[in-house]
C-alpha cells in the first residue's frame, strides 16, 4: 500500500505526459488557426498595388509632372534594372542582403541570424 494503485497517483511520468500531450494539442491548434486565419484573408489586393500615379512626359519620355494618387501616395513607375542607379543597388544588396542572389526571396539563414542577435543583444 504504498499508494501507487490509488486513482491519481500517475507520479512524475503522469505529469510528463499530460504536460506533453497538452503541448502538443496547442500545437496543433495554432497551426490548424494560423493556416485557417490565412486562407480567410484572402488574396492580397495587388490590383490597387500596381496602379501608378498620373504622369505627364514630353515626347522623348521626360517626367514633366506628375500627380499623387487619390490616397495621397506617389507612385511613380519604375524599372530596377534601369532607372535605378546599379551602384546604388549594389549597396542596398550588400547592406541588406549580401546573399540576396543565392536564395528565392526567403534567406533560411536569417532566422537563425535573429534569434542568435536577439540572445547576444537583446
Amino acid at each position: 500500500m504504498d499508494g501507487r494503485d490509488k486513482p491519481g497517483r500517475d507520479g512524475a511520468w503522469g505529469w510528463s505526459r499530460r504536460l506533453l500531450s497538452a503541448l502538443a494539442l496547442s500545437f496543433v491548434l495554432a497551426i490548424i488557426g494560423f493556416v485557417g486565419w490565412v486562407y480567410f484573408l484572402g488574396p492580397l489586393p495587388l490590383d490597387e498595388a500596381r496602379r501608378v500615379s498620373t504622369t505627364i512626359v514630353d515626347r522623348n519620355g521626360k517626367l514633366l509632372r506628375a500627380y499623387a494618387m487619390a490616397d495621397g501616395r506617389w507612385r511613380l513607375p519604375v524599372d530596377a534594372k534601369s532607372d535605378v542607379d546599379p551602384t546604388y543597388l549594389k549597396l542596398l544588396f550588400a547592406y541588406e542582403d549580401q546573399r540576396f542572389y543565392t536564395h528565392n526571396g526567403l534567406d533560411p539563414l536569417a532566422p537563425g541570424r535573429a534569434a542568435l542577435q536577439l540572445a547576444t543583444r537583446g
